[in-house]
């Protein structure tokens, strides 16, 4: 196979699935794609759908090819930075967002599919399915919120930052150029969360060791604690909502605190977040794990606790004089800040209906799967009402995951005398078409829930389904 270039790839791979007739529809799916579309394309699979090696071994291997694609792409526009860097993060952004749909697919199909036998798929409900001109919120393509009126970037300070361990990267050496990590990218600096540069970070430290011998005061800990800082920021204009890009996938707010004179703060987070942790929405459905987002209080002062307890694998090495002096058996735990931004906003109530999602086949039973965002000082729980819109008549439902009272299941039966159930809403003919409308109602016209995982259970289908 030519792997000279992106296009020689695709040609050759196209080649040998012409040589095989069992391939014709993989065939067909590659030749009608964009050329700077990936070779990989994931699929719905059903619980008893049978696992085919062939079939897993074409896919990585179609994975391989498309990273083989972004190599060479890269090595072709090498002498143009800017376009470099677009192309690395479209080519990146679409391989890591197959991969994480096809990690959610196996997720939803576990969670609801495994814990109740009455539904066999699961459709990520996104963006997409929506008209964006309505003007409701949406953050990234999944999470929605009301109908954002006008949303403006705050100027703030850094008043302080504190914690256990100290500002930069000072100590990690790279023994490939001999030189200190901080001497070539110093990451102490706290405008580096400040300048709009998601590539660039602020970091900061904390040194452990499980040697007495190598543990110094203030400086290595003989201990295994979090590393843990606390981010105090002051704006001049009232601020509701920060938005916080880490590298970090692991990092944790452990708390957010309000004021409203710089001295005496309040609490306004139950519970710590692993806000850059996405599997994390499977066991809390009470915040929108990887939209970088939380909600608080409107305020001019705003302290944030951050933790981390993974241990990275740096190299710690002091100097005592012209010496370099390595310590094996310390290692480094850090919180990394790409970029932090407040915002101030007003919202409007905003009702919005998606297209229909099935296009062909039909189903016997129905749900709407929902997690809901509700930030922690809202008085109001009842901000958002759900409705599915069954072969044109419209039902007001509740989220077949939720705690609510109402109706969870819409469901086909032949029989005339139906078992009535207060969470089933019985139907005399099959699913045939399925549509999702909402409302969702601004909280005091200045903030909004949020919807960050929606989906829609299908059970029992009686033909083929095809999904919009």
């Amino acid at each position: 196979m030519d792997l000279t270039s992106p296009k020689e790839i695709r040609k050759s791979y196209l080649e040998i699935l012409a040589s095989d007739a069992n391939y014709n529809n993989v065939f067909m799916a590659l030749v009608n794609k964009k050329e700077n579309e990936p070779i990989y394309n994931y699929n719905y699979l059903n619980p008893e759908d049978a696992i085919s090696y062939d079939n897993e071994q074409r896919e990585l291997s179609e994975i391989l090819l498309d990273l083989n694609s972004v190599n060479m792409g890269i090595i072709e526009i090498k002498n143009r930075a800017a376009e470099l860097f677009n192309s690395i993060n479209s080519q990146a952004e679409q391989i890591q967002s197959s991969v994480q749909q096809e990690t959610e697919r196996i997720m939803d199909i576990n969670m609801v599919c495994g814990n109740d036998s009455q539904y066999n798929m699961c459709i990520p409900i996104d963006v997409s399915y929506f008209n964006t001109e309505d003007g409701f919120e949406y953050i990234g393509n999944k999470t929605i919120g009301a109908k954002l009126n006008n949303q403006n970037d705050v100027e703030y300070s850094i008043t302080s930052i504190s914690g256990n361990g100290y500002s930069g990267n000072n100590y990690v050496y790279d023994y490939e150029t001999n030189a200190f990590q901080n001497e070539e990218d110093d990451r102490s600096n706290y405008d580096l969360i400040k300048d709009d540069n998601n590539v660039t970070a602020y970091e900061y430290s904390r040194l452990i060791t499980s040697s007495k011998e190598e543990a110094i005061d203030s400086l290595i800990n003989y201990d295994d604690k979090p590393c843990e800082c606390i981010i105090l920021l002051t704006s001049n204009d009232p601020v509701c909502k920060a938005e916080i890009i880490s590298e970090n996938k692991n990092l944790i707010i452990k708390n957010i605190e309000i004021s409203d004179d710089g001295n005496l703060f309040t609490s306004w987070l139950t519970n710590p977040i692993s806000f850059n942790n996405l599997e994390a929405i499977y066991n809390d459905s009470t915040y929108i794990y990887g939209s970088n987002t939380i909600c608080f209080p409107y305020t001019n002062y705003v302290r944030i606790t951050f933790s981390s307890d993974t241990i990275e694998n740096d190299a710690i090495v002091l100097k005592d004089g012209d010496e370099i002096i390595s310590y094996s058996n310390t290692k480094r735990k850090k919180i990394a800040i790409n970029s932090i931004k407040l915002y101030s906003s007003s919202y409007s109530d905003i009702t919005i209906t998606s297209s229909n999602i099935l296009e062909a086949g039909s189903v016997d039973k129905i749900s709407l799967f929902a997690t809901e965002y509700i930030p922690d000082h809202f008085n109001d729980n009842n901000l958002i009402t759900y409705y599915l819109i069954i072969n044109g008549t419209e039902y007001e439902v509740v989220p077949v995951n939720s705690g609510y009272n109402g109706v969870k299941i819409i469901k086909f039966s032949e029989q005339d005398n139906f078992v009535t159930e207060d969470y089933i809403q019985n139907i005399s003919e099959t699913i045939k078409s399925a549509a999702i409308k909402i409302s969702i109602k601004a909280y005091q016209n200045d903030e909004t829930p949020y919807l960050p995982n929606l989906k829609l259970c299908l059970g029992k289908d009686t033909g083929s389904i095809y999904v919009v």
